[in-house]
């Protein structure tokens, strides 16, 4: 007994011994404009042990670490596809720490690889990072040329969704922006570009088409760009919009202002109808002039009280105005309409944020968000040499607070829970044409109260697999007030519980094959004005008007994405919806030849969608990006089924003439499509543009000619016995040009970087919101 307790003690201090005796390397890598790199390739090897080698890759922050080392001399040799390889040796007599490790461009490799997929990681979650800062396909692009070719996002000039999919948010850091505003952020300001597919509960039930989230830069110091973006048509100039963009960063305080003017700006549109019923064929002309001037500015600032706690406020003002003149003629007679209007929109919101702990594994947060509304509109109608002045007026107030608490079990399970409330007030007033008989007047009000609460579950298991899960509740209570017809007053409640599943599965990180499986139950509001009995005329014998009684859709989402490769990814989309809300079109029993549409719920809908991504350098000079999509599309609407199956193409190419200045050219082709409320001719179209960024990357300049060719858009609507067809005529070619100016102070902006230490939090990484940085982490 003796001797064994002996050999125990002897063998518990040799391993205490030999413990004690390891220890860590730990380095930081940038490139030579300072910007991390990730998933560098790492490898550590033992001076005269050839049997010995260690491996690893560098994480989103461009941090590594070896652990478990013995004392003595390592070689460390880090490669990346597009920088030169670093050789250098390291002698461990203790923990130590590289600190920066600088990698120089690699000029004869630079032209031949996939530059975006270099910038790019999928994480096991299923998130997107995209890193814009020091990316070399952002150079002289806009925001929108950029994001056209991340293989995860569909972007046209009016919109964006993620992996083709509508209900797609944007966020700002923490702040929800819409897609105009988007546009305004130039690509020199942007540090890095979350993609979130599936977004969880605290998102809302709706956020169906995934999440976009743009992180700016936060180096200490001031970065900004002044913005001029210009537009003209065959008319001469459509538009006039400098702007500028200011972001402020100096120690606990960060503070980001937008500001933007357009002076001018003029849209024309322009559209021929014909009419067939039981009196013959009828043909009329619309056309109309709009011109806006607009003024705006975006307000955010952020102060960190701590490292784990941080308070975000941000607010904005617009002020538009607007004057309209349309021409309406057919055979026989001849309207005339203008509207001179102006609204006013203000917001303010605050989010606080306290985390569990110094990471994001567990924290709580409250949001709470105001906003406000005004319009005033004159407007006048003639008829034959009959005028009539008309007013509307309205004012909408809307709240909304959201408390929200995420809490980690372990590294791989935490749960989220919280609530959600909302009020929204609108009041309207209109004074009709009461000679005319155009627009009646009216005086109502609209409120309506939102109370939600979800539960959500994610895990990872080992290396491969995540899995999130949740149930969502949700109520709304509308009520709609007619002041001078008390009796068509309605109030309505509506209620449901909405679970959402996603699975992901990680085949290769290396060779980016995964698959992603996701169910979603969610409604869908019918657009506000859709609500509001507002009658708008189109032209002399169409007008359309909205509808109180209107309910909410329903949804049944199924959804799979399965990346191949880097180039290549299918997905599957099956969407089964009930309660639809259609426009539908009818004729006016009270006006001879005059039309109306209007929206109601019309019945279910089935829709199978395929598509096929692909995203690639095809040379060292073209970058191309094209999908291809196919929809099987059912509905039943008024004891009818409608079926159609409907094609999608589009291609965006990227052309390298050299290495600051390029072409771009966008095409696509959607084939004829039949719903139940209209059916639409085929359409092709084609954008060319070229960008050149200049002066050290000061001066970013692109030139685009949007819709150089494309096909006019051709519907037709039908009823009982008549048959109406628009034909859009509208000059839609435009040549628009952006120029941007670049600058900077502070010695952090201009990458004069601080080492890092080894247990210190890198206070580089821009930090979002927390909601998906804790499950970005491994």
């Amino acid at each position: 007994m003796r001797f064994l307790l002996f050999i125990i003690i002897v063998f518990i201090s040799t391993n205490v011994t030999a413990q004690e005796n390891k220890y860590g390397i730990t380095g930081h890598i940038v490139d030579n404009e300072g910007v991390e790199v990730i998933r560098a390739s790492v490898t550590l090897r033992m001076a005269g042990d050839s049997t010995f080698k260690r491996q690893t890759v560098s994480d989103n922050n461009g941090a590594f670490t070896f652990s478990g080392l013995a004392d003595g001399k390592y070689e460390l040799n880090i490669t990346y596809i597009g920088l030169a390889d670093y050789t250098s040796d390291v002698m461990v007599k203790s923990n130590t720490d590289v600190g920066i490790i600088r990698m120089d461009e690699s000029s004869e490799m630079l032209e031949g690889i996939t530059v975006m997929a270099n910038y790019t990681d999928v994480k096991q979650t299923g998130e997107t990072i995209v890193r814009v800062k020091g990316n070399p396909l952002a150079k002289g692009k806009s925001t929108v040329n950029f994001l056209s070719y991340i293989r995860e996002l569909d972007v046209t000039n009016n919109g964006i969704s993620v992996q083709g999919r509508s209900n797609t948010l944007i966020y700002l850091d923490n702040q929800q922006i819409s897609f105009e505003r988007l546009k305004n952020i130039p690509p020199s300001m942007i540090s890095r570009i979350e993609i979130i597919p599936h977004a969880d509960a605290s998102y809302g039930v709706n956020a169906t088409g995934g999440i976009i989230k743009v992180f700016l830069r936060e180096e200490g110091g001031l970065l900004g760009t002044v913005t001029f973006d210009g537009t003209a048509d065959k008319y001469g100039v459509a538009k006039t919009s400098p702007n500028a963009n200011i972001l402020y960063s100096r120690g606990k305080l960060s503070v980001n202002n937008f500001i933007r003017f357009t002076p001018y700006s003029r849209s024309d549109t322009e559209s021929d109808w014909t009419t067939t019923d039981a009196d013959g064929q009828s043909y009329s002309k619309s056309k109309a002039t709009e011109h806006d001037k607009n003024f705006s500015d975006n307000l955010s600032l952020k102060y960190m009280f701590t490292k784990t706690s941080r308070l975000d406020i941000y607010g904005g003002v617009s002020l538009t105005g607007a004057n309209t003149e349309q021409r309406n003629s057919n055979n026989e007679n001849i309207m005339n309409m203008s509207s001179d209007g102006n609204t006013q929109s203000y917001g303010a919101g605050m989010q606080y944020k306290k985390n569990f702990g110094e990471d994001d594994y567990s924290f709580f947060r409250f949001k709470a968000e105001y906003s406000k509304n005004k319009m005033n509109s004159d407007s006048k109608y003639e008829y034959n040499g009959k005028a009539e002045p008309s007013t509307s007026k309205s004012d909408m107030d809307y709240v909304f607070l959201q408390p929200f608490v995420l809490v980690a079990i372990n590294k791989n399970m935490r749960f989220n829970t919280g609530m959600q409330y909302s009020y929204l007030a609108g009041k309207y007033n209109d004074n009709g044409t009461k000679t005319l008989g155009y627009v009646p007047d009216a005086s109502y009000d609209r409120y309506g109260y939102g109370y939600g609460a979800w539960l959500e579950f994610s895990a990872n298991f080992g290396k491969n697999a995540f899995l999130q899960g949740g149930l969502n509740w949700h109520m709304e209570k509308s009520k709609y007030i007619n002041h001078l017809d008390p009796a068509g007053s309605i109030s309505m409640t509506e209620n449901g519980v909405y679970p959402s599943l996603m699975f992901q599965w990680t085949i290769n990180a290396e060779k980016y094959q995964y698959i992603q499986i996701n169910y979603r139950s969610n409604y869908a509001d019918a657009g506000y004005y859709y609500k509001m009995p507002v009658v708008t005329w189109q032209s002399d014998n169409l007008y359309s008007i909205g509808n109180p009684n209107i309910k909410q859709q329903k949804f049944h989402n199924a959804y799979a994405w399965f990346s191949l490769c880097r180039p290549l990814a299918f997905s599957y989309n099956f969407v089964y919806g009930y309660d639809m809300i259609n426009v539908m079109t009818y004729k006016d029993e009270n006006r001879p030849g005059v039309y109306y549409t209007f929206p109601e719920n019309t019945g279910w809908r089935t829709e199978h969608i395929l598509r096929l991504n692909h995203t690639q350098r095809l040379f060292k000079f073209w970058y191309i990006k094209n999908y291809i999509g196919v929809s099987f599309y059912r509905e039943k609407a008024a004891g009818k089924i409608y079926s159609n199956v409907y094609g999608m193409v589009s291609s965006n190419s990227d052309f390298s003439i050299g290495k600051n200045y390029g072409l771009t050219l966008f095409m696509y082709a959607l084939s004829k499509r039949t719903t139940v409320s209209y059916s639409r001719k085929a359409r092709l179209g084609m954008d060319i543009g070229m960008y050149a960024s200049l002066f050290n990357d000061r001066l970013s300049l692109n030139l685009t000619c949007n819709n150089l060719f494309y096909s006019k858009v051709d519907v037709t609507t039908q009823g009982e016995g008549w048959t109406r067809r628009q034909l859009d005529i509208s000059p839609y070619t435009r040549i628009q040009l952006t120029a941007t100016w670049n600058f900077s102070l502070g010695k952090k902006i201009k990458n004069e970087k601080l080492p890092q230490t080894v247990n210190g939090i890198d206070e580089r990484k821009p930090l979002g919101d927390g909601l998906n940085d804790g499950l970005l982490k491994r």
